[in-house]
């Protein structure tokens, strides 16, 4: 165990960061809060979001009596998260930029700003992860690494960038900043379509970034917006790998890519260049590129592989079915 006294606290204004910090501070820690500013231009009104939440974590840390500094992470944030935003829409995906966020900036630039800059102990941020360290880190043992359990609490975190992430990305504010002109960026797998005219709801189904079509099927439930199998980039693994899918070549475990969905059993296979493909035990529905799997046991969360792309629709299988009986007769 590491002798923990000086804790630096991520602090966006939200009521997540905010409660981590004075958890800490009745705790006993000596604790310093800190605001990264990951974006800086303003709005359409003329005012900058940030400045705003810098308020918010001000106020936060004057009520708890702890300390606020700044830190500039605008120009990682572009280069490292932002850009890559756009690419991913320019492309067609639907990115998930908290994840980003979470790998480069905050479990990344920041922790090295805070242990090296700011003489931290340790850092906390508003997420609601439990690690194999324990509480209070009562765990730690140098040069090991800490497995990852599922959070306890049924909410998400995080206020501020999962606006980026929204399933209905209807807003387009970053529109600007996409070479494309013809909107399909705008639109994401599963979500409605308001088509002027029509007694019946549709919803995307599909994407052409060739043709810039978009593919709608006539109600929610549609088999074409089902799948029950994914292929996803190579994985990273929180702790280490499991060893049975290496050894094996298969593995079965849990898969999620939406918060606060259940749980669904899938068995993990090794693909081309360490690719996995992801059979799942039953359909879901909207399995969005660019968006991320996560696989869990039940006690851990062992990682998470970005998507790139479902299998075949149940639609798609049904209709091939049909087509391969019609020819052998």
């Amino acid at each position: 165990m590491i002798p923990v006294r000086k804790v630096v606290c991520g602090i966006s204004g939200g009521v997540d960061s905010s409660v981590a910090a004075l958890l800490l501070k009745k705790k006993g820690y000596d604790v310093l809060g800190v605001f990264m500013r990951n974006w800086d231009i303003a709005d359409e009104t003329g005012h900058c979001s940030a400045d705003r939440d810098k308020d918010d974590a001000e106020y936060v840390c004057q009520r708890i009596g702890i300390p606020l500094q700044e830190v500039n992470f605008v120009r990682h944030y572009w280069n490292e998260v932002f850009s890559e935003l756009i690419e991913d829409y320019q492309n067609g995906l639907t990115p998930n930029p908290d994840i980003l966020c979470n790998k480069s900036i905050k479990f990344s630039i920041f922790y090295d700003h805070a242990t090296k800059n700011l003489g931290a102990d340790a850092i906390a941020t508003g997420h609601y992860a439990r690690t194999s360290f324990g509480e209070d880190l009562k765990y730690y043992q140098e040069n090991k690494s800490s497995s990852e359990k599922p959070p306890e609490d049924a909410f998400p975190t995080g206020r501020n960038d999962k606006e980026f992430s929204k399933e209905n990305s209807s807003s387009c504010w970053f529109e600007s900043y996409c070479k494309k002109e013809r909107g399909i960026h705008c639109w994401t797998i599963g979500q409605r379509c308001h088509i002027s005219g029509l007694h019946t709801a549709y919803f995307v189904a599909d994407k052409d970034m060739k043709t810039q079509n978009i593919l709608v099927a006539p109600s929610t439930n549609h088999r074409s917006l089902f799948s029950q199998t994914v292929l996803t980039n190579p994985p990273y693994w929180i702790h280490s790998p499991p060893d049975q899918l290496y050894q094996e070549n298969t593995f079965d475990c849990y898969f999620r890519f939406q918060h606060g969905k259940p749980l669904v059993k899938c068995t993990l296979t090794v693909s081309h260049k360490n690719c996995l493909i992801v059979s799942l035990e039953e359909p879901l529905r909207a399995l969005t590129p660019g968006q991320f799997a996560v696989f869990y046991t039940e006690e851990e969360c062992l990682g998470s592989a970005r998507i790139i792309r479902p299998g075949l629709s149940l639609w798609s299988l049904n209709y091939n079915i049909c087509k391969a009986q019609n020819l052998s007769k």
